[in-house]
């Protein structure tokens, strides 16, 4: 298990060196690309600047933060779930499918799920609305899988 933990966080660490090399690029201004799908850096930085704000999360999570900078595991893992997130996007454009009300409203459930109703509702608009399609399509992704959401 220790294992385990020691190997995804290595991975974690080199996707986090990748996506900083990245944004040192001054000939492409993005954080990440998958597959040609890219984030710019100034989204990246806008979202974590969220989550280093959101006191709810800081509180219940034991978000380290110090000097207005997020502990490197938490960026890790938000820029892990941006790479999934775009992993998902292609696939809802790809296979045509469309996000039902249902979708939205599970996504939501899940969301506040994950990181609590309390941490969820302390984000910006601008970032429940965001997560808020990003769930709903992952949720309209697994519904056409046929998995469980």
């Amino acid at each position: 298990m220790k294992l385990l933990l020691r190997s995804l966080l290595a991975l974690l660490g080199v996707l986090a060196l990748v996506v900083v090399a990245a944004g040192c690029d001054t000939v492409r201004p993005f954080a990440v690309e998958v597959d040609g799908d890219e984030i710019s850096q100034s989204s990246v930085d806008r979202e974590l600047r969220a989550l280093s704000d959101n006191e709810a999360l800081a509180q219940g999570s034991g978000v380290s933060r110090s000097d207005d900078t997020l502990d490197s595991r938490v960026t890790a893992f938000w820029l892990t779930w941006l790479v999934e997130q775009q992993v998902i996007n292609r696939e809802v454009r790809e296979r045509g499918i469309d996000v039902s009300g249902a979708d939205r409203k599970s996504g939501v459930a899940d969301l506040e799920a994950q990181l609590g109703a309390d941490v969820y509702d302390a984000f910006p608009k601008w970032l429940r609305d965001r997560l808020a399609g990003r769930f709903a399509r992952r949720q309209a992704l697994l519904r056409d899988l046929g998995g469980d959401p």
